[in-house]
């Protein structure tokens, strides 16, 4: 049988690889996506991945909404009754933005959210909050004031502040 280059190449790697110095050629089969150790993400790794993502996704969207706050101090669900402060929260305004109260007397405070966004008042430096009030919640709010002056605002707005002044 007479040696044709093919031969020839064959014996020239065969006796490479017998040696050590070469490797056979191999051919690659592309991975496939529905078999696992075949080079490819199984389907189920990756419905996994979407639902984390997805459920990691959702808890920033809903920190970013206000969802989790609550409410703090002497606070209650429903408008006030004669003689309250009322303060009437729009979107990024509070009306009126000072109040003028009696320090060291209880101070009750109807709290009527008329904007389109979700809002909060808080008087920090009292530990007092409503929490989330959406479009159309009232609440009444009642604390006591030192002397002086504080700040209430809705901690999810900057800039959407108001004084109290006690004296």
């Amino acid at each position: 049988m007479p040696m044709t280059s093919d031969t020839t190449s064959h014996l020239n790697l065969t006796l490479m690889v017998a040696e050590g110095q070469g490797d056979l050629p191999r051919t690659r089969r592309a991975p496939r996506i529905d078999k696992i150790g075949s080079g490819g993400i199984h389907i189920g790794r990756w419905r996994t991945l979407v639902a984390v993502a997805l459920a990691v996704g959702l808890a920033v969207v809903l920190a970013g909404c206000q969802q989790g706050e609550k409410a703090a101090g002497n606070v209650r669900a429903g408008p006030a009754g004669a003689g309250a402060v009322r303060v009437l929260m729009q979107d990024n305004t509070f009306q009126p933005q000072a109040l003028e109260v009696r320090a060291g007397s209880p101070v009750t405070v109807e709290v009527r959210n008329a904007g389109d966004k979700s809002h909060n008042f808080t008087i920090d430096s009292l530990n007092v909050s409503t929490g989330a009030m959406h479009h159309g919640d009232v609440k009444t709010v009642t604390f006591t004031a030192p002397k002086g002056s504080m700040e209430f605002s809705c901690t999810w707005h900057r800039g959407m502040v108001g004084r109290i002044v006690a004296t």
